[in-house]
This record gives C-alpha cells, sequence and structure tokens, in this order.
C-alpha cells in the first residue's frame, strides 16, 4: 500500500524534465541533454528552450521560379470594372 503512495513522490519531479526533453526533441536538439538539464531546473529549461531557436526547420527552401506550377498563386485581373470589389460598400 504504502508503495502505490510513494509512486506519484517519484514521478512528478520528472514530468517537468520529460517536457523539456521532449521540447528539445521537437526543436532538433538532444532530448537527454536537455532532460539532464531539467532535472535541477526545471522550469527555468523550459524557458530557455522556449528562447532558442528551432534547429529543425529547414529555412532554406528552393524557391520555385515557374509561376505556372501547381500550388503557386497567380493575381487574376477582372476584365470588367463590374466584377472587381467595391470595398467602399461593404463599411
Amino acid at each position: 500500500m504504502e508503495v502505490l503512495f510513494s509512486l506519484p513522490i517519484l514521478i512528478i519531479p520528472f514530468i517537468l524534465p520529460m517536457i523539456a526533453g521532449l521540447m528539445a526533441k521537437s526543436y532538433g536538439r538532444s532530448f537527454w541533454t536537455w532532460f539532464l538539464i531539467g532535472v535541477p531546473l526545471p522550469l527555468i529549461a523550459n524557458v530557455i528552450l522556449l528562447c532558442l531557436p528551432d534547429r529543425a526547420q529547414n529555412h532554406s527552401k528552393p524557391v520555385n521560379k515557374d509561376k505556372s506550377s501547381p500550388g503557386s498563386l497567380v493575381w487574376i485581373n477582372p476584365a470588367n470594372e463590374e466584377d472587381q470589389l467595391d470595398f467602399s460598400k461593404i463599411a
């Protein structure tokens, strides 16, 4: 019976370090490094991770210069003025 009451005492202190490790993993950093930092400094490790840049994102995406490719936006100019939106009538 005492074992059931002692389990939360053993598990609860590792919740915030686990969150720090999972956040670090999703940001492209080492899970175990941030888990071990989060054991003595649980809240501070989470705040530091929120302030660090995301390594998981690839910021250098290739630019598609083809304007007719699927997924690219094309500006369509209406042929006559009646088809254009008049925002003065909305207000």
